[in-house]
């Protein structure tokens, strides 16, 4: 059985393979995976997004046997401006896939029922390397779950 937090793991990573024009997006990502050190970046076609757990602290241990979570996931999302596609300037390219992202991320703050809350931090666009049209962004999240103290299997 998975814990909670691949449980919120998945379930963000399934939200933003969701974002597709089709689904009333501005943008589609090609692909939406957990972060793998063996993942190459000219295997899947841009834009895709990149699910990673950064941090997670137990903030309370409370008396009943719940414990209080807080992580901190980085979703980076990558993407090569195809000026013929997407005329705009690649700038309002990079800010439109951030608010698709932001929007489907935002959508289920409770994370299937995993979590308590589900928060954006700054987000920062990169630029992997000067000039060249592939660009991308890292979005924090940070989701606040409980489960309980021996078995981190279940939400609370």
């Amino acid at each position: 059985m998975a814990t909670v937090l691949e449980d919120i793991l998945a379930d963000l990573t399934t939200t933003l393979a969701g974002v597709t024009v089709a689904n009333g997006y501005a943008n589609t990502l090609t692909t939406a995976r957990r972060f793998d050190i063996d993942n190459s970046r000219a295997d899947v076609d841009p834009p895709y997004a990149e699910v990673s757990l950064f941090r997670n602290d137990m903030v309370e241990e409370r008396i009943n046997g719940i414990v209080s979570w807080a992580c901190e996931i980085e979703v980076g999302v990558w993407a090569l401006h195809n000026k013929t596609a997407n005329p705009e300037s690649t700038d309002a390219y990079i800010a439109s896939l951030m608010t698709d992202c932001a929007r489907a991320i935002l959508a289920d703050r409770k994370r299937n029922s995993n979590a308590k809350n589900t928060i954006l931090g700054v987000t920062e666009k990169v630029d992997i390397v000067e000039g060249y049209p592939f660009q991308g962004f890292i979005m924090p999240v940070f989701v606040n779950y409980r489960t309980a103290d021996a078995d981190f299997t279940q939400a609370y």
